[in-house]
């Protein structure tokens, strides 16, 4: 079970990976049209960035942004800490069956956390880049 879950997720994230270089390609842009705004290739951005930069509520240091980032981190942070402490008790729980399958679920609801932390953080970016 564990084995086929590590390939899925491994598949998942293959599949995922176009679409996190598009996302730091577009601030490798963003970045490149706020320093040289005459820029050919920044000639329809440059109206549209200077909106989203000066919303306090969805541009790049704005209150959802802010929020969502913090909130990345403490489910991080939280994930992190469960794993060890999972990982802990599957090291030590020697030939007790139950407190084995207790750790392999709890190590693997805290990686489906992380992965629902990402997906979050990658939904949000999309909405309030393209959508707001």
């Amino acid at each position: 079970m564990i084995k086929s879950l590590i390939i899925s997720l491994s598949l998942l994230s293959a599949l995922l990976m176009p679409m996190a270089v598009s996302a730091a390609s577009s601030d490798i842009l963003d970045d490149v049209c706020r320093k040289k705004p005459d820029a050919a290739a920044c000639e329809d951005r440059v109206g549209d960035s200077k909106k989203v930069d000066q919303n306090p509520i969805y541009g790049p240091n704005g209150i959802i942004t802010k929020i969502v980032d913090v909130l990345t981190i403490l489910v991080g942070i939280t994930a992190v800490i469960a794993i060890i402490t999972a990982g802990i008790k599957f090291i030590t729980s020697g030939s007790n069956p139950q407190e084995v399958t207790k750790s392999r679920e709890l190590i693997i609801y805290a990686i489906v956390g992380l992965i629902l932390a990402a997906f979050a953080q990658i939904i949000v970016r999309y909405v309030l880049a393209n959508v707001v």
